[in-house]
């Protein structure tokens, strides 16, 4: 058979203000590690499946991700609601900050200066986001919330965090 050469393929979405973005298969491909940096007032939707997502330094947006193969992170960021379908989901030194997650194996991890945080249930959908899932290794087995209830809270009190 044929090997694949690895390749780092990076989607960077920077620097947007009061605008919106969609990114799906006709103009973003699948597996690429998406950063998400110093966004304001905006909304971002990926529909394609991303093999890791960084999301930091934004203030006041709305991002929906159908799945992250690897880690979701959310840091540095402020009033930003998030929905995202990953193995690992961190979320560190962000202030009022609302998280729409679905960790299968990992609950999400809290750390650093982390205040006024919601953990919710993923609660997005959209025709292909079981094939998204399934293309990046994410099992819903019989567990439909993952384990958005039960953070790993590191140096984070728990008056800091909203189930």
């Amino acid at each position: 058979g044929q090997t694949k050469t690895p390749t780092t393929q990076i989607e960077y979405i920077s620097f947007m203000n009061k605008a919106v973005s969609v990114r799906d298969n006709s103009n973003m491909p699948d597996g690429k590690d998406v950063r998400i940096s110093q966004c304001e007032d905006s909304h971002i939707y990926i529909t394609s499946y991303a093999e890791t997502l960084s999301v930091s330094r934004c203030v006041n947006c709305t991002i929906f991700v159908s799945a992250v193969a690897r880690v979701c992170s959310l840091d540095r960021c402020e009033n930003v609601t998030i929905c995202c379908a990953s193995s690992l989901a961190r979320i560190g030194n962000c202030v009022d900050c609302t998280v729409y997650s679905f960790t299968s194996t990992i609950p999400p991890i809290v750390y650093g200066d982390t205040r006024s945080l919601v953990l919710a249930p993923h609660n997005a959908s959209f025709p292909e986001l079981a094939n998204k899932l399934k293309e990046a290794n994410i099992s819903l087995k019989d567990d439909k919330t993952g384990n958005f209830a039960r953070p790993i809270l590191m140096r984070v009190s728990k008056q800091s965090t909203t189930l």
